[in-house]
């Protein structure tokens, strides 16, 4: 009689532990499953270019919100209109992207194609008229051209009244102004030629020069024809 009460008890304790363990399991995939990613939504740029982005990340769906794959930056760093990107988590199970999508800052003629450069650094897709961007000739040596331009925009003269920038086999440029005056630099630029060249447009001594001449270290020579 003790036998078979002990065999109950037992069996009861055995039916009380699969319960447990079916339910801690069952808990677990619920919890699992509620913080998989159902919703991604995505603005900062036009709406047909937003829904455009939000279907390419479609790979996203499923995904632990907790963990984010490399592949979306990746995704991101491939894209050459975007320029910088926030993902906003938004618990339990949606993100929200904010892009700011990247500027054309010049047109590259190279070979009689136009190559348009974003401020990014990176070669954008353009189909809009950028005829009034700054052009550049002789080059087509991405990094050359952005390291360039990055240097002009801290410095203090208007890239606004620089019309193009020519650059020569040397490696060396010439600022085209929109007043026709032309800078000439050396091969190894700075920061402080750059401004010394602006206080030289400021002067009155050089009004009239349509070439001012910075090839050579601690001399200026000026052309007035």
């Amino acid at each position: 009689m003790h036998q078979k009460l002990g065999n109950k008890k037992l069996i009861t304790f055995y039916i009380f532990l699969i319960f447990l363990l079916s339910s801690i399991n069952n808990y677990n995939l619920n919890i699992s499953n509620f913080f998989k990613i159902k919703n991604i939504v995505v603005n900062g740029m036009s709406n047909d270019k937003n829904l455009k982005v939000e279907s390419n990340l479609n790979f996203l769906l499923g995904e632990n919100i907790f963990f984010l794959k490399d592949n979306i930056y990746n995704y991101f760093d491939k894209n050459n209109d975007v320029k910088n990107f926030n993902v906003k988590k938004l618990y339990p199970n949606s993100l929200e992207i904010t892009i700011t999508e990247s500027k054309p800052i010049c047109i590259i003629l190279d070979n009689g194609k136009e190559i348009f450069l974003g401020d990014n650094g990176k070669i954008l897709k353009a189909k809009q008229d950028y005829s009034n961007l700054l052009k550049v000739y002789g080059s087509s040596n991405i990094d050359q051209i952005f390291r360039l331009l990055k240097t002009l925009k801290k410095s203090s003269l208007n890239s606004k009244n620089i019309k193009s920038v020519t650059f020569f086999k040397s490696n060396r440029f010439d600022l085209n102004l929109n007043d026709k005056k032309v800078i000439k630099f050396p091969i190894n630029y700075n920061d402080s030629i750059l401004e010394y060249a602006y206080k030289i447009l400021q002067d009155n001594n050089f009004v009239d020069a349509k070439i001012i001449d910075l090839r050579i270290d601690n001399k200026i020579i000026k052309n007035e024809q």
